[in-house]
């Protein structure tokens, strides 16, 4: 699915984004429409995760 979010961080660069990653962090720069995640790609950390609350998004930038 092509996306026309734009990067903030570059005048541009456009790409595809995740198709049915959903997100909730509204303070993230690649959260479209406070719902869909634009990333091109996402890292889940942690590595001592023992459950899905233990994760965290190494993707997240702040707007």
């Amino acid at each position: 699915m092509q996306s026309d979010f734009k990067d903030p961080y570059s005048n541009s660069h456009s790409w595809d984004m995740l198709d049915g990653v959903e997100c909730d962090a509204v303070n993230c720069c690649y959260n479209q429409d406070g719902s869909v995640c634009t990333a091109d790609h996402i890292k889940v950390g942690t590595t001592t995760a023992c459950c899905s609350g233990d994760t965290l998004c190494d993707t997240f930038k702040s707007r």
